[in-house]
Parts: structure tokens; C-alpha cells; sequence
């Protein structure tokens, strides 16, 4: 991992973090800088938080439902209440605390795919209403505010089922309150404030 500075706007210098300096592994999925400025690193091999000085690991334990869900972190965001959630590869999904570190662990499912393409995490949107929409192998799925459930797609926005269960991608475009996936051979776009589906080919905009 690299980390680029800016010396008094004259010319910029990086530093090389890796195992060596406690990076739990040198392969690195996402880097993501939360509000408090620490920055999160997703690897093969774990998650890490650094300081500025030393890295926090965590790790998936075999058994104990207050780690994290797997050590394949793929996808590092943070939620309007300052909750940070990670998606993994095939574990689903990880919501952890900032202030004491506890994580609470959620599994996807949609009867029409397998839960092992379910949970292999490719992006994570978060709404200013508190809903989350996640992108995967197995479909795009949403959680609302008031539930601790991510429901497929089709349950709660009008899109086709045969759509909604396959593998996609995700960009939230925050500024115009609205979400574009890619599907396999589909493009759609969701107006966040009032949940209309918009195809490539009949999007007004």
C-alpha cells in the first residue's frame, strides 16, 4: 500500500506500507478513508484500520459471530450514521462499530441464486434515508432503515426477477439522488427519492 502527500504543493512523495510495517496482507482490495479520517484497508488476508502510525487488524475466527464474516474484504464503505461496512467475497457482509469495534454480521439471500454468489460483495451504495443497496454475484439486493434484512431487489423496487438475480455492479451518483447497475446485458437506473426503474433504452435522463 502507498500513501501519496503533498510537500507545501512543490511535489509528492509516497510511503510504502506492507507486511513489514503491519499490514495484515500485501494484496489489497480497497482503500477507504472514513469520516475520522482513518483509512481502511481490504486485503486477501483481513481488514486493517490505520492511524497514521500503526495498523488494527481484523480477521474472520472459525466459529465466533462477533468477527468478521470472512478475510476476503472486497468493498469498504461507510454509512450516514458512521458505521463502516464491509463486503467480502463469499461471506456476505460486515457492519462495524467505530467506537467499540463490535461487528454484527449479515448473510444475502435470493432463493433464485446461490448463497455462495450471494455473498461475493461487488459494491455498496448507501442512501441519506439509511438504505443500503449491494451490488453481487447473486443480484442486487437492498436493506432498508427500519429492517436488519437485505431482500432482493424485486421484493422492493419494481425491476424484473430475472434481472434483479443476476451478477452486477453499482454507481451512485449521490448529487442526483440516483443509481446506475449494470447487469448482464441490462443497464438500469434507480431514482433513490422516488424508486422509479429506469432502463437504458427509456431513461429520460
Amino acid at each position: 500500500m502507498c500513501v501519496l502527500s503533498d510537500a507545501q504543493n512543490i511535489s509528492l512523495f509516497y510511503k510504502r506500507y506492507g507486511t513489514d510495517d503491519g499490514l495484515s496482507d500485501a494484496s489489497c482490495n480497497d482503500v477507504f478513508e472514513d469520516s475520522r479520517g482513518f483509512i481502511w484497508v481490504g486485503t486477501q488476508g483481513g481488514l486493517n484500520r490505520f492511524d497514521g502510525h500503526r495498523f488494527l487488524h481484523f480477521f474472520h475466527k472459525p466459529g465466533d459471530t462477533t468477527s468478521l464474516c470472512s478475510n476476503t474484504v472486497m468493498q469498504i464503505s461507510e454509512s450516514p450514521d458512521g458505521n463502516i461496512w464491509i463486503g467480502t467475497y463469499g461471506g456476505g457482509m460486515s457492519k462495524i462499530d467505530p467506537d467499540d469495534f463490535h461487528i454484527t454480521n449479515y448473510r444475502l439471500k435470493n432463493n433464485d441464486a446461490p448463497e455462495t454468489r450471494s455473498n461475493r460483495i461487488n459494491g455498496i451504495a448507501h442512501i441519506d434515508d439509511g438504505r443500503i443497496f449491494v451490488a453481487t454475484e447473486g443480484g442486487l439486493f437492498i436493506k432498508g432503515s427500519n429492517t436488519e434484512v437485505f431482500s432482493p431487489a424485486n421484493l422492493v423496487i419494481p425491476i424484473q426477477q430475472d434481472i434483479a438475480k443476476n451478477a452486477c455492479q453499482l454507481l451512485y451518483h449521490r448529487e442526483a439522488q440516483k443509481i446506475w447497475i449494470e447487469f448482464y446485458k441490462n443497464l438500469i437506473c434507480v431514482d433513490v427519492k422516488t424508486n422509479e426503474v429506469y432502463s437504458s433504452t427509456n431513461n429520460p435522463n
